[in-house]
């Protein structure tokens, strides 16, 4: 009788860690975020994948679908000794009509080929669309996988890390470290710069003929 009762401690507890985000342990490049998977303990679970500074109002979106583990001779830690693994790990931001992220980026380690799927957010079809998806040839050890960078910041919604087997993940990276989440796309740049331009010409006319 004992025993069930553990078991079902036991079951619970692990149920709970899977479906309660963990306290971020994340560091922050300037705008950028860092989860390498160090200070949780092992089993399965998600994160809010939050701002450091402002945890409360810049909480964006939750990492799921994986299991913090030990680093293993199959799966080697790149930095510290924990990874994450899983068969399809993902982040989704909550408003995706406000926040977008300019670039995400991870070493992944594999047997199969591991496939990176990268969404954004369609204010004319108020939809996500496809923008990114490519795959490692397979038998990988920390690989570099990204989409966006400093010479080409993209902007991303969504993306998911996906393989016929587990793999992991290490070194995970949200953003850069000098442009901010929330960017407007650029048709929206382009709006703003006419706008300012407009408002500018507005202003000078009006000073000459106060003149």
């Amino acid at each position: 009788m004992a025993r069930i009762a553990f078991q079902t401690v036991a079951l619970s507890a692990a149920m709970l860690a899977m479906a309660a985000p963990a306290v971020a342990v994340q560091s922050e490049n300037g705008s950028q975020i860092l989860e390498d998977f160090e200070g949780y303990a092992t089993g399965p679970r998600s994160f809010n994948f939050c701002s450091v500074a402002f945890p409360a109002e810049d909480c964006l979106g939750i990492l799921s679908g994986g299991s913090v583990e030990l680093g293993t001779a199959a799966f080697p830690a790149a930095s510290g000794s924990q990874v994450y693994v899983g068969t399809s790990i993902s982040l989704n931001i909550f408003d995706k009509f406000n926040y977008s992220w300019p670039a995400v980026s991870a070493l992944v380690t594999g047997v199969d080929p591991i496939r990176l799927q990268v969404w954004d957010y369609d204010t004319n079809t108020a939809s996500e669309v496809l923008r990114f998806d490519s795959a490692t040839a397979g038998n990988t050890t920390n690989f570099f996988f990204n989409f966006g960078d400093d010479s080409s910041p993209q902007y991303l919604t969504r993306f998911e890390f996906s393989s016929a087997t587990e793999f992991a993940i290490d070194d995970l990276r949200l953003g850069l470290r000098d442009v901010p989440p929330g960017v407007p796309e650029p048709t929206s740049w382009a709006l703003l710069i006419a706008g300012f331009g407009l408002i500018g010409a507005v202003a000078r006319r009006q000073r000459l003929a106060a003149a």
